[in-house]
């Protein structure tokens, strides 16, 4: 059993991957997305009820607080001591460095981005295959498109520094069926090269 880590920019096909992992070998699967919100919905309501006022503006020094607790969480979740050995982590949070941490403890790590694309490529590609399953599907198009482009600016930096530190970058912005059957692949190998060892 393995822990796997699916990280990069949002809508390059980080879940379906995870999902793909899941129904092959039923390990824990755990969306970061959805954990992320969770905790910062809780914080935002802790320190609301703490203020006695809901109308207070969240500032940098909170979400950096927040940051600091789900990093704390991945932390957990991936440490080789943790209980659950068999899991498959879906998340945009954890940093390049940390990541390189969680691969030298033995997770198996995975960026996926959309570095080799541009802005308004990455906006038309959303758009097309949008469904009212999809977060994205809801936001209007300037809001939509200022996302696109941090997460194109991200996945250039993601890119660079999986090079700089040895991670396995895929990117999916073409040909995006081929892409992530690649890194199925790859981190199937891993986990039977693992077994083999084991």
């Amino acid at each position: 059993m393995k822990k796997i880590i699916i990280a990069g920019a949002p809508r390059t096909g980080k879940t379906t991957l995870a999902k793909k992992l899941f129904d092959h070998y039923h390990y824990n699967l755990i969306q970061g997305d959805i954990l992320n919100s969770s905790i910062q919905f809780m914080y935002y309501k802790y320190m609301a009820e703490q203020r006695g006022d809901y109308t207070f503006i969240v500032d940098v020094s909170m979400i950096e607080e927040i940051k600091s607790y789900v990093q704390q969480m991945y932390f957990q979740i991936c440490s080789h001591d943790h209980i659950y050995d068999g899991v498959i982590l879906d998340t945009s949070f954890p940093t390049m460095e940390r990541l390189k941490e969680y691969e030298e403890e033995g997770c198996i790590v995975i960026v996926l981005g959309c570095a080799d694309i541009t802005a308004d490529q990455f906006f038309k590609n959303i758009r097309t295959y949008d469904t009212p399953l999809e977060r994205t599907y809801y936001l209007g198009n300037t809001t939509l498109h200022m996302e696109v482009e941090a997460h194109v600016k991200s996945s250039q930096k993601y890119k660079k520094e999986c090079e700089r530190l040895g991670l396995i970058y895929i990117e999916t912005s073409h040909n995006r069926k081929e892409s992530l059957e690649k890194a199925y692949q790859i981190i199937t190998e891993k986990i039977e090269n693992s077994q083999k060892v084991s």
